[in-house]
């Protein structure tokens, strides 16, 4: 991931370094032609008998002449004049290549890339054969991402949430464009990983309802603890919201309205499901880190915000289809369930993914409450 993203970011800034390399040669042509026209007006008598003495020239080099004499003709006095402009762009262009620079490798390090440290976590946890620790490892991972949500707080960075809001889509078809693009990535994104966790939990729904209770209460447990600056954050809220919908919906199916108020160490987790759930937190942390960590110091270009999106949406991709891996592999080898309550299942899902639908639909992306 570390690699698409560097990539993609240092290719922009390559295209600005591209765009200065050619205002850089620009200037250096208006130089010379001034220096010429300079040399023409001092000298003219020379100048013309200079051009006269050509006919002994190669046709290549008759070429180059007429190019060079179109070239002028190009070049008025006002490109002339306006030199010192041209320079004050240049220059201009320079600085905002280093300041674009020293964003690149603060959203490289802080946006959407764990880091070398954070990505050898997840990678011992699909090896770890007790992962019962996840919870002690995503702790210590989410706090280091707080810490870092509280200083870029504090320095005035914004989330691209908060970039996306500020977007004018009155008058700007572009704007309108890509704030419907951000939109619809935190829309799809959250509706696949709803999809994903409801899928978990359809593989217990044969399990006694004190179960089932200790299952979705442990998971909103953790889903509160992941907001980055404050417990009921936009991607919270909206995942908070599936595990009561999901909890609901299969207590009616087995007929239970009470609450059930079980220990949640009733329940016994094997290893395989410890690393699912490790997994599913992750990848709403990533989500939250996306969405809701204030990693930009400046107002992001139309460009740059399409640039983020879609690596976000590319790594998010990927991440769904490990996890439905995960899941799947859970299926086959811990749990078992006969043809009727395959059935049930079904049914259940198609219940749980129009109200995923629905739920997510009614994202608002500007409604300025984080």
């Amino acid at each position: 991931m570390a690699e698409k993203i560097a990539s993609g970011l240092d290719q922009k800034a390559a295209d600005l370094e591209l765009l200065l390399s050619g205002l850089e040669e620009r200037i250096r042509e208006l130089k010379i032609e001034e220096r010429r026209r300079e040399s023409e007006a001092a000298e003219p008598s020379e100048t013309a008998t200079v051009s006269e003495a050509e006919p002994s020239a190669t046709d290549d080099q008759d070429h180059i002449v007429k190019m060079n004499e179109k070239f002028a003709k190009e070049i008025d006095e006002e490109d002339i004049k306006n030199l010192p402009m041209y320079e004050k762009e240049a220059d201009d262009l320079r600085k905002r290549i280093d300041d674009f620079k020293k964003e690149v490798k603060g959203v490289k390090r802080k946006l959407f890339v764990y880091g070398p440290k954070a990505e050898e976590e997840e990678e011992e946890e699909e090896e770890e054969e007790d992962s019962s620790n996840y919870e002690q490892r995503l702790r210590k991972f989410l706090n280091h991402w707080k810490v870092i949500a509280f200083e870029n707080r504090k320095a005035g960075k914004k989330t691209l949430t908060e970039l996306v809001r500020q977007i004018d889509r009155s008058d700007d078809e572009e704007g309108g464009i890509v704030f419907d693009s951000m939109r619809t990535l935190a829309v799809d994104s959250g509706t696949q990983l709803s999809r994903r966790i409801v899928d978990y939990f359809l593989l217990f729904t044969d399990s006694e309802a004190r179960e089932i209770a200790a299952r979705t209460r442990a998971v909103l447990k953790t889903i509160r603890c992941i907001g980055l600056e404050k417990e009921n954050s936009t991607v919270t809220r909206m995942f908070v919201s599936l595990i009561e919908t999901v909890d609901g919906g299969i207590k009616d199916t087995k007929g239970t309205t009470s609450v059930v108020t079980e220990s949640l160490d009733d329940v016994w987790y094997s290893p395989r499901e410890n690393r699912l759930l490790g997994s599913i937190f992750y990848k709403i942390l990533f989500m939250e880190i996306a969405l809701c960590c204030p990693c930009f110091a400046q107002v992001l270009e139309y460009e740059e915000l399409m640039l983020l999106w879609g690596v976000v949406r590319e790594t998010f991709n990927e991440k769904m289809n490990q996890l439905s891996l995960e899941i799947n592999e859970l299926k086959e080898t811990e749990t078992e369930a006969s043809e009727d309550e395959d059935s049930k299942r079904h049914e259940l899902r198609k219940i749980f993914d129009t109200k995923i639908r629905e739920m997510w639909d009614g994202f608002v992306l500007d409604s300025g409450d984080e």
